[in-house]
């Protein structure tokens, strides 16, 4: 068995840097370079960029020393939780070159190698298709071969590189470790010294039963493993359903504009998950996280989050990319922000666009995309569409509903039909056409213009056809005796008499009037 153990020695600060990098800022805060991680337990770096390590700085080293040397210092707290969130992200985009990925949190991760040579034929193609999932991510990592989890954990903590299948290759790298270097206990470590023992290979050298008498039983355990003589117990990782990842700042940002750079970078994020499982999205959701120092000197909320829908399901990060720059274009943040997340809870199949070939090329741009930039740009109540009412009253046989509801509510009922009902044969959609037509050719004729108000008619008319009878139902004169105290639904539920006729004007103009109960007339709308 083969293992090849990845680990990350920088992580967290890593992903910081990069969102630094594709700043607009970055030339601004240049002067700031120098940035550590600091464990605030240990008081001690655990990460530091090359700026730095050029200014005397060391792992190791406490804050008042690093501070003393370098005058432009940017300290960072480091954070376990981020890095384990991190290192999810880089799990879900190895998974698909290995299925087999074991998690060392917070900056390692193992995966089994041998079952995935028969597809890729030799180690070096393996690592190659790993290196360009890992490219975007710009990341300081080491990868280490060898035959049980633990060696290659070991080889690669220590920052040692080896790829390579030949056992005495990877034996001959293990034996040089000094024991500083294995996972167990200080008190197992201080026994192997006080007899001598620095490297691995004189470690091997020893009686199993010398050494069970000098070190604990979980010391024994992790040596076993680490000699192949016993296997690990590992949790190997799932993917998650939902997409749900966030992106820490290396600096406030303040206005919406700096903030697309992130935002960018995790729509890409999800094109990749999209793309990997063939599914769209019709909105994302965004959200901002305050700075913790400004929350503790303010009652504002921690946090802001912002819904971004598309009338059609997409999952280009382009497209997404521009409905975001309209949507934000109007927001203002009310502190500054140092984490962007972005989350999807729901998914479409992405069965394709069916378009007709002798229709020629229509725009750049469908109905419902040019709907979706409006809607992000204007407002959702600035883009309506037409909807119909179940009611055979003229005022209300229609309403207009915000266009991206209007489309998802139809989109809802057409995936909710039945295949068989969607498909059927040609005979069957011939007939259903034919009743359609038949139907329609029944209905009573309504206007292509209604007026927002029926206005009383002030000139000579020429009747052509009607009466036709447009009446309250009972059952609506009952809910409005039941509703007396609802002035809305009163005027609505109104006793409705009116007795509708087709007829033309003086300037020869076809208009549907009414007459009313009192024998009054109207005019309701005008036929094109």
């Amino acid at each position: 068995m083969l293992w090849l153990y990845i680990n990350f020695p920088s992580l967290q600060l890593d992903g910081l840097q990069v969102s630094h990098n594709q700043c607009p800022i970055r030339k601004e805060t240049e002067h700031a370079a120098a940035i550590v991680i600091v464990d605030g337990k240990k008081n001690s770096i655990v990460q530091l960029n090359h700026h730095a390590q050029e200014q005397g700085l060391k792992l190791g080293m406490g804050l008042a020393m690093a501070a003393s040397l370098a005058d432009k210092l940017c300290v960072i707290p480091y954070d376990a939780e981020h890095e384990t969130a991190h290192l999810m992200t880089l799990a879900e985009q190895l998974y698909s070159v290995s299925a087999s990925i074991a998690l060392f949190p917070p900056h390692g991760v193992a995966l089994r190698v041998d079952d995935m040579l028969r597809l890729y034929k030799n180690l070096s193609h393996f690592v190659a298709s790993i290196r360009s999932l890992l490219a975007p991510f710009e990341l300081n990592a080491v990868f280490a071969c060898a035959n049980s989890v633990m060696s290659a954990q070991v080889l690669a903590c220590a920052g040692i590189n080896l790829l390579s299948t030949a056992p005495e290759k990877i034996s001959v790298a293990i034996k040089k470790l000094p024991i500083a270097r294995l996972f167990i206990s200080r008190k197992a470590k201080a026994s192997l010294a006080r007899i001598g023992v620095k490297t691995i290979a004189q470690l091997q050298q020893l009686n199993q039963a010398d050494l069970a008498k000098r070190l604990d039983q979980s010391s024994m355990n992790y040596l076993a493993q680490l000699n192949g003589k016993s296997s690990k117990s590992l949790v190997f990782y799932q993917p998650k359903h939902v997409f749900e990842h966030s992106m820490e700042l290396l600096f406030d940002m303040h206005t919406m504009a700096l903030l697309l750079q992130p935002i960018k970078r995790l729509l890409l994020m999800l094109e990749r998950y999209l793309q990997a499982r063939n599914l769209l999205c019709i909105a994302v959701n965004v959200t901002f996280f305050y700075s913790q120092q400004i929350q503790s000197e303010s009652t504002q909320a921690a946090q802001q989050s912002l819904l971004v829908s598309s009338a059609s399901a997409e999952y280009q990060a382009q497209y997404w990319l521009k409905l975001m720059h309209l949507k934000l274009e109007h927001i203002k943040l009310s502190a500054p922000v140092n984490r962007v997340s972005l989350s999807v809870k729901q998914y479409q199949a992405n069965t394709g666009a069916i378009d007709d070939l002798f229709h020629g090329r229509k725009g750049q741009l469908s109905i419902a995309q040019l709907a979706s930039l409006l809607e992000n740009k204007l407002g959702e109540e600035k883009v309506l569409g037409l909807q119909l009412g179940n009611d055979h009253r003229a005022e209300f046989a229609s309403h207009y509903l915000p266009f991206l509801k209007l489309t998802h509510l139809e989109q809802g009922l057409n995936n909710r039909q039945p295949r068989q009902q969607q498909g059927g044969n040609s005979q069957q959609k011939c007939a259903d056409s034919k009743d359609q037509s038949r139907a329609c050719r029944q209905l009573p004729l309504r206007p292509s213009l209604m007026l927002a108000q029926p206005e009383p008619l002030l000139f000579s008319i020429d009747v052509l056809s009607g009466p036709e009878r447009i009446e309250t139902a009972w059952w609506q004169l009952a809910v409005a005796d039941s509703r007396n105290s609802d002035l809305a639904a009163a005027q609505q539920t109104e006793h409705y008499l009116r007795d509708y006729f087709i007829a033309k004007n003086e300037q020869g103009q076809c208009c549907w009037v009414y007459r009313d109960r009192n024998q009054h007339w109207y005019i309701h709308g005008y036929f094109s």
